[in-house]
């Protein structure tokens, strides 16, 4: 019996213990971002979508209790429906730290060039030192009107 207990045991302990993408970072649902511009907006459970004719600014901020390391990889999971040239949605990933001083900024995340269209997950990294378990990571983004685009998640590892 107590080696059928140890059989069981390990096993669960190793997937708490192994690294990956689950446990080094945190996920926010992009239907809980802030709306900082616009007006015409729909919350889904799992997204957040422009239904205007102009753009909107939202902001993700997502909620980190640990230390990232020194490169820190932000990912958004988004949906570009306008086929405008030129009108795609396009994030930023920042930092700052727990004084709200600026560590970093990502280049432009965005979901595609030209008329592109459709659901894609883009990544942009940046340095942040010093570390700390305190910082403050977030993603802002521009998301064209005219073609209900929208956010699904930000998340940040």
């Amino acid at each position: 019996m107590k080696k059928l207990a140890t059989l069981t045991i390990l096993p669960a302990l190793g997937l708490l213990l192994s690294s990956g993408d689950v446990s080094a970072g945190a996920t926010m649902n992009a239907a809980a971002c802030h709306l900082v511009n616009g007006v015409d907006v729909s919350r889904a459970t799992n997204a957040i979508m422009n239904l205007s004719s102009n753009s909107m600014t939202v902001h993700c901020a997502i909620p980190v209790d640990h230390q990232l390391g020194g490169t820190v990889t932000f990912r958004v999971r988004m949906f570009d429906n306008n086929d405008t040239n030129g009108a795609n949605t396009i994030c930023i990933g920042y930092a700052h730290d727990q004084d709200g001083n600026g560590l970093g900024e990502t280049p432009i995340i965005e979901s595609g060039t030209g008329t592109f269209t459709g659901s894609v997950a883009k990544t942009a990294t940046i340095t942040v030192s010093p570390q700390s378990a305190s910082h403050i990571y977030g993603v802002s983004c521009l998301i064209p009107g005219g073609g209900s685009s929208g956010l699904q998640t930000v998340r940040v590892y």
